[in-house]
């Protein structure tokens, strides 16, 4: 079975360097899906389903720690979101983690750098999914009590009738 190409939503404002960017994401085996605008990423992120949102915040007007609360507080969007930082101040990098970012880079960084975290990013994210629901599941079969087994009398009736059935053979064969 071959596995999906991670889906990767990147935003950004400058259209230039995000179409640099996803271009060499896609050559290292990223599907890529961009939008310009901050405002939009909840939306591209409904419609397009990505395993993980990008949000470039090198451009100083686009304002990645609300970007990245948006997500994180929207119902139904679960998953994990990198934030690309050309300032390397430590207040920035700690408001983006308490807005919910699950990684964080700074300038200056490497595609490779980048294309790990991503994947990483990804591979944790889906095992933490997966061990919640499993959670979920155990706990959802633990709690389940059946009041009475409804299949018994079913069964019982079957067999008393199959019984009904092989001794009325018999009647009749010997007559």
């Amino acid at each position: 079975m071959i596995a999906r190409r991670p889906r990767v939503l990147l935003v950004h404002n400058d259209k230039r360097a995000g179409a640099m960017l996803a271009a060499r994401l896609a050559r290292r085996g990223f599907d890529m899906m961009e939008i310009e605008r901050a405002d939009d990423a909840v939306a591209a992120a409904r419609v397009g389903a990505p395993d993980v949102t990008l949000v470039d915040a090198s451009p100083l007007e686009l304002r990645e720690t609300d970007v990245c609360a948006e997500i994180k507080n929207t119902p139904g969007l679960d998953m994990p979101v990198v934030i690309l930082a050309e300032r390397a101040a430590e207040a920035d990098i700690e408001a983006a983690f308490e807005r919910g970012a699950d990684e964080c880079l700074t300038a200056p960084f490497s595609v490779d750098e980048l294309s790990r975290v991503l994947m990483s990013a990804v591979r944790e994210w889906t095992a933490r999914s997966r061990a919640v629901r499993v959670n979920n599941a155990a706990k959802s079969t633990r709690d389940f009590v059946p009041t009475r087994r409804p299949t018994a009398p079913l069964v019982r009736g079957m067999l008393l009738l199959g019984c009904f059935i092989a001794v009325r053979r018999l009647v009749r064969g010997a007559r």
